[in-house]
């Protein structure tokens, strides 16, 4: 009976023995793989797990002194080694592994265009906070992030960094680890200026404003971050800005031309920045005023230097008249003083005089409206008259086709012509219409449609159409006589 416990206790003591390790091994991740090197040399019969303790010994190359494993997205914890009756564990973290990170990014995560940024890759834990590192020459900080599954980064806010291409690294940490992805290198998208405005409210004190994508706060970027040009010239001056836009001070002689921003070593598009989108009025005074319609006017304003950074002149003067908007360049002007305040002198040559081409008739001394159709035609100092006679009322209809003047006539005038019309003049600022339209009645005396019938003692005759409203008349006198 003693013989055999012996024989049970000394079998246990021999299967304890075998389940202790004879060997260890150390890890080393090189990118989405691991470096498996054990103390000692493996069996060709050894088997390899990883931390969800599934086999990976077919991802496995090299000896049986180095052994590298290819790991599926798999979260940190143990790898396991068995050869045998022998079997080992070592611990690994497991390091952030990036395969794509967006790219062309703005400098705000809630500015970009495609979405939230997004950090593609392996090996990330959703219940472990992870910092997200930007870094190149002009940008080196971290925000802290939770990744929205085990291969994606989501980021929707905060400030993401600035200059022509930014390394993206991810590091996992806790109270006893952190272990750093390898950076991965992404483009900046340029700055853009989209806008301009120009503050000309105050004298001495203007401010050309231009708005911009891809600008930064100077909290997250630096006070030097972005700098402007003038005139195309390579050399950057510092200027104020904040996320939005730049500001700049602007003096009343400023030479207006081609600006440029460079927000660290990228260069926005070029941008003319033109007076002409200043929120005031830049002609303070013009003499003589009232405005004469032809002749030399004095105008002065402010920022109307007479050529641009490039020597090239800006400027097209022009007059509109309000009634029919339309325009007439002034091509000869001079300046009398080419700094503040500005005064230029223009030449305003005179109008083309209106023409008519039609005149409607009225019935016989009964008053009404007259329409006359032509050219040239605009309510500026406008007079219609019809004989001696002013038609009264005058205004300007826009038809389909062409502008008509249409007035009141009193038609107590009577042609005295051989004609039977009344000239009628469309005047237009002081220009009169030549020639002159031609008014008639219908019917009356000063009809130019009367015709009368004479019959001679000889047999010869005279022949012309009388209307009816005359034979009846006659009918009427012929009648009487009889009677």
């Amino acid at each position: 009976m003693i013989k055999v416990i012996c024989l049970v206790l000394t079998i246990l003591c021999l299967s304890t023995i075998s389940l202790v390790s004879s060997f260890t091994f150390t890890l080393q991740q090189v990118k989405d793989t691991i470096l498996i090197t054990p103390s000692i040399q493996l069996t060709i019969n050894a088997r390899i797990y990883d931390t969800l303790n599934q086999e990976i010994t077919a991802n496995c190359t090299g000896s049986t002194q180095v052994r590298t494993c290819r790991l599926g997205n798999i979260p940190s914890g143990l790898i396991t080694i068995t050869d045998g009756l022998d079997s080992a564990t070592t611990p690994i973290t497991l390091a952030p592994y990036i395969t794509f990170v967006s790219g062309q990014l703005t400098t705000y995560a809630d500015n970009y265009y495609n979405g939230p940024v997004r950090i593609n890759g392996k090996f990330f834990e959703p219940n472990y906070s992870y910092k997200v590192n930007y870094l190149n020459g002009y940008t080196n900080h971290s925000d802290i992030q939770v990744p929205t599954s085990n291969t994606t980064f989501a980021i929707t806010t905060g400030y993401i960094g600035i200059g022509t291409h930014l390394n993206v690294s991810v590091t996992k940490f806790n109270s006893s680890v952190s272990v750093v992805s390898t950076a991965y290198n992404t483009s900046m998208g340029k700055p853009f200026i989209n806008d301009q405005t120009f503050n000309a409210k105050v004298v001495n004190a203007a401010q050309g404003i231009l708005y911009l994508s891809n600008l930064c706060n100077p909290a997250d970027c630096g006070d030097n971050a972005v700098t402007i040009s003038y005139y195309n010239q390579s050399s950057f001056q510092s200027v104020t800005f904040s996320r939005e836009f730049v500001t700049f001070f602007i003096s009343e002689n400023w030479s207006f031309g081609n600006v440029q921003v460079k927000v660290a070593d990228q260069v926005s598009n070029n941008l003319f920045f033109s007076p002409l989108f200043a929120n005031t009025a830049l002609i303070t005074d013009i003499q003589p005023h009232p405005f004469v319609q032809s002749g030399n006017v004095t105008i002065t304003g402010r920022f109307l230097k007479e050529t641009d950074y490039s020597g090239n002149n800006p400027w097209k003067f022009m007059i509109e008249k309000s009634s029919n908007n339309n325009t007439q360049v002034l091509d000869q002007y001079t300046y009398l003083s080419n700094q503040y305040p500005y005064v230029i002198e223009l030449y305003v040559p005179p109008g083309t005089a209106p023409s008519i081409s039609s005149v409607s008739k009225l019935n016989y001394q009964q008053a009404g409206k007259i329409i006359i159709e032509g050219d040239e035609f605009d309510e500026t100092n406008l007079l219609v008259t019809i004989g001696s006679t002013e038609c009264t009322n005058a205004t300007i209809e826009v038809s389909v086709s062409r502008r008509r003047v249409v007035c009141y006539f009193d038609a107590q005038e009577l042609p005295t012509n051989q004609a039977k019309t009344l000239p009628v003049v469309v005047q237009v600022d002081g220009l009169v219409s030549v020639p002159p339209g031609s008014f008639s009645y219908i019917g009356g005396e000063g009809s130019t449609t009367t015709t009368t019938t004479t019959t001679t003692t000889t047999g010869a005759s005279d022949a012309s159409t009388n209307t009816p409203i005359h034979l009846f008349v006659v009918a009427i006198l012929v009648l009487l006589l009889i009677v």
